[in-house]
């Protein structure tokens, strides 16, 4: 008998065991090899580094290298499109909580509902993110339909020839 789950054999004879074991471990050679063979003449050479970077001596930045130069370059000519969100907060307060019965204002103070992530702004960013991403995403997320993954083939009825 074989247990796939367990990994595991059991030989019986007239219903009686007579050996059991791991089908990884009780079989030369093993009935799962092993994914990596271990050599033990395998040696780290002398000059090894152990450190996770190693500088390069050689490597020099390029003659026009300018290190006061901004991260980013500020685009003069960009304008903000018509009905962008530019003063809505990033965040709103839940319209949804409810101030809990036990509140006391005069010994808790003011009560202030949890803050949300602000939807609008939320579905702003995701259009920006759409925009600068594969046409198949911007598809999905203007909801044209579904994007496939794979490729479907129709199958053959059993018993026919190409």
């Amino acid at each position: 008998m074989l247990r796939p789950s367990s990994n595991t054999y059991e030989i019986k004879v007239n219903g009686e065991s007579q050996k059991s074991g791991s089908l990884l471990e009780d079989f030369d050679p093993p009935f799962v090899p092993p994914t990596e063979i271990d050599d033990p003449e395998d040696k780290k050479p002398e000059d090894w580094v152990e450190a996770a970077k190693i500088s390069d001596p050689d490597a020099t930045k390029p003659d026009d290298w300018d290190e006061d130069a901004p991260l980013e370059i500020p685009d003069e000519d960009a304008t903000m499109p018509d009905g962008w969100l530019e003063d809505e907060p990033a965040t709103i307060p839940d319209p949804d909580a409810e101030k809990p019965e036990e509140w006391d204002d005069e010994e808790d103070g003011d009560w202030i509902p949890p803050s949300v992530p602000c939807v609008r702004l939320a579905v702003q960013r995701e259009l920006i993110r759409c925009a600068a991403t594969p046409s198949a995403s911007r598809r999905r997320a203007a909801g044209r339909g579904s994007v496939r993954t794979s490729r479907t083939r129709p199958t053959r009825a059993s018993g026919t020839r190409r």
